[in-house]
């Protein structure tokens, strides 16, 4: 179980607000061209040239979202390998804003019911987790 779908289980957290501050944590996440910049994965050219296609590949429509995942465009043109995608999935989501500190910046929750909230998610076995 993820901490979200806890907060709701509780009705500690209405649905609507959790789905607006996953929402709002999402497009806080840093984009994986400006990490893979930063961290010299990428050129500017090589970034401009997946965006290119990736706009392609959205204006053509097509069905499978593999086809205009930024990550796997840069595969696809090999720009990036497995390794160096997942070393910059992993920093986008180190750097991502917590849920917690999310619903707390909207006002959903206090600091002190957040903390509360936070030991008790810890205190469930493995088994109620899964």
């Amino acid at each position: 179980m993820k901490f979200g779908e806890f907060l709701v289980q509780r009705h500690t957290v209405a649905t609507t607000h959790l789905v607006a501050a996953l929402e709002r944590q999402r497009q806080a996440q840093q984009p994986l061209g400006r990490i893979a910049l930063r961290h010299e994965l990428l050129s500017i050219n090589e970034v401009f040239n997946i965006l290119k296609l990736q706009a392609d590949r959205i204006d053509a429509q097509t069905n499978d979202q593999d086809d205009y995942l930024f990550g796997d465009l840069a595969i696809e043109l090999g720009f990036l390998n497995e390794e160096e995608l997942f070393k910059i999935l992993r920093i986008q989501l180190e750097t991502r804003p917590a849920l917690g500190d999310t619903l707390v910046e909207m006002g959903v929750l206090t600091t002190d019911q957040l903390r509360e909230e936070i030991t008790a998610f810890r205190s469930l076995a493995p088994a109620e987790l899964a």
